[in-house]
């Protein structure tokens, strides 16, 4: 009677072990990729005169100017890229041969209601959408009747710089934005 409850005993174990070999469970199996394109700023600065009644490029080799004149100067920004931004745009004068005191006498006009002067930037006071444009920062260059002949054959220079960061998730104004180039 031992010996057969033995058997009996391997017996039922041999045949629950062979339902582990014939078990199967359903399964599923799902996977995704997730793209996520990251935005772009891009943008492209206008400074141009004017010649009779259309806007040019500001000639590289210059303009002539004489004690008095106003030279046309249109000076703006489009945001080329694909998102909002924030704009700001250094004006840097230079005079060759420098003369002291030249600043009181070459002066422009800064548009002041739509930029924001901190330091040596203009920070526009807008969000520019893509394909959008700030306003004119400045629209000529004057030249003092007061210029005297110190100023004969001199070049004066104007560079101008723009820079441009995102607007989503950075500030609410241009001022309060980060991530400005440290140049």
């Amino acid at each position: 009677m031992k010996k057969q409850s033995i058997i009996m005993s391997v017996l039922a174990i041999a045949i629950a072990l062979s339902f582990l070999g014939t078990l199967a469970y359903f399964t599923a199996e799902e996977d995704a990729t997730n793209k996520i394109t990251m935005g772009n700023v891009a943008i492209t600065l206008s400074d141009k005169t004017q010649s009779g009644e259309v806007y040019i490029p500001f000639p590289e080799e210059g303009l002539a100017a004489m004690p008095g004149d106003e030279i046309s100067k249109s000076v703006h920004v489009k945001n080329s890229g694909d998102n909002d931004i924030w704009v700001r745009v250094r004006l840097t004068p230079s005079l060759t041969p420098a003369i002291e005191g030249y600043a009181s006498l070459i002066t422009w006009d800064a548009n002041t209601i739509n930029f924001s002067q901190s330091g040596d930037w203009y920070y526009y006071n807008g969000k520019v959408t893509p394909d959008g444009i700030t306003t004119n920062l400045i629209e000529k260059v004057m030249f003092d009747a007061a210029m005297g002949n110190d100023y004969q054959d001199a070049v004066f220079a104007l560079k101008v710089e723009a820079q441009a960061v995102q607007a989503d998730n950075n500030g609410t104004t241009a001022l309060t934005a980060t991530g400005w180039p440290t140049s």
